[in-house]
């Protein structure tokens, strides 16, 4: 989507506070179900994190 594209394109910092919203947002799920969609936007999300 266009919405993954623009984020792959901004910046580490900016990836990072996106996937905390979206985390925040989805709260309701699992954490392994969380930490998934963080890996799929961010492979890196825990080393940045």
């Amino acid at each position: 989507s266009n919405t993954l594209a623009q984020r792959a394109l901004a910046s580490p910092s900016e990836i990072r506070q996106t996937n905390f919203k979206v985390l925040a947002r989805n709260n309701e799920l699992p954490r392994s179900a969380s930490l998934s969609l963080a890996h799929r936007v961010c492979p890196d999300f825990e080393a940045q994190a």
